[in-house]
């Protein structure tokens, strides 16, 4: 229902495990078009690429508009500025490996920034998840616990 693409954009809007998701299909992107700048593939054809390699369909859509944009003269980083997908710390570090003639440099930070956020807040996750769980566990036991024995009490009460 809804396609892929949907899904994958539903599931980045999850709270806590939603940016989770984008950043690391970002870091894929990042270290993906890396690798093919780094082997002289042409800008707009190496976001091409880029989008036919990376799991997440909302990030190859994005891809594939950014490769739009990019072969009609647009710079990448004021093309993913554009998009609403793109996690906004990534613009600058683009811009600056651009001005510099040095993107696969700032994609090897980006890279290595987003994957840092993921590692951060799956940690994080580890943390603060077992607790929770334990709690939403407890709640519902108790509720069953009551929810079966309310019936008895009232026939009881009744009786006497």
């Amino acid at each position: 229902v809804g396609g892929v693409r949907a899904w994958a954009r539903v599931s980045s809007m999850v709270p806590g495990v939603g940016p989770l998701v984008q950043w690391q299909s970002y870091a894929e992107f990042a270290r993906l078009l890396r690798l093919l700048l780094l082997q002289k593939v042409p800008l707009p054809e190496a976001l091409q690429l880029t989008a036919d390699g990376v799991r997440n369909a909302s990030v190859a859509h994005t891809a594939r508009g950014l490769a739009q944009k990019v072969e009609h003269g647009q710079s990448l980083a004021n093309s993913m500025q554009a998009s609403s997908q793109v996690p906004p710390s990534v613009i600058p570090l683009l811009r600056a490996g651009e001005q510099t003639g040095d993107l696969p440099a700032s994609l090897t930070v980006v890279y290595e920034l987003l994957e840092g956020r993921v590692l951060l807040r799956s940690r994080l996750l580890m943390i603060v998840l077992p607790p929770l769980l334990f709690l939403v566990v407890a709640v519902v036991a108790i509720a069953l616990v009551f929810g079966l024995l309310a019936p008895m009490v009232s026939l009881v009460t009744n009786l006497s």
